[in-house]
């Protein structure tokens, strides 16, 4: 019989909110005893939540079963979107010194729990979030080539 991985544990006491709350079932979970990776990814309606363990490091991916696996959205961007903040949403583990499963998995729980719910409670598709992330990532862009502009023609008109 397979013992439970740490991970494995940490996602079902930090995340069980996403079956007991929103209705999310898992569709998938595998864990690799010899490398230590692990991946569990829970569903409802079209949305999916992908958590990983890779080299140590917790990570989630937001999809939609209409998309392409590399059209997915990185958690991280994600949490920058709902909450304005750009601040790091990842506890990187150290070469000699990993944080456990448990404190990024509860970590990143409690972000998913202050930001996401509109898409958790399907008031907003991975694929609207997506377009959303992209529309704000362009005006973004274009807000800093008109300063830029603005900045070029103010030097010139200076000199």
């Amino acid at each position: 019989m397979m013992r439970s991985s740490s991970f494995e544990s940490a996602v079902q006491s930090h995340l069980h909110f996403l079956v007991d709350e929103f209705g999310f079932s898992i569709t998938k979970a595998r864990y690799d005893q010899e490398m230590g990776n692990a991946v569990v990814v829970f569903a409802k309606n079209k949305t999916r939540v992908e958590v990983v363990r890779d080299r140590g490091q917790a990570l989630i991916s937001l999809g939609d079963e209409g998309l392409d696996r590399w059209d997915w959205v990185e958690f991280a961007e994600a949490v920058r979107f709902f909450s304005g903040k750009s601040e790091p949403v990842y506890l990187f583990t150290l070469a000699n010194t990993p944080i456990p499963d448990d404190v990024q998995v509860s970590h990143l729980s409690m972000l998913m729990r202050a930001y996401c719910e509109q898409l958790l409670s399907g008031k907003m598709s991975v694929i609207q979030l997506r377009e959303s992330i992209r529309a704000h990532r362009t005006q973004e862009t274009r807000a800093g080539l008109d300063q830029l502009s603005d900045s070029s023609t103010k030097e010139q008109n200076d000199s």
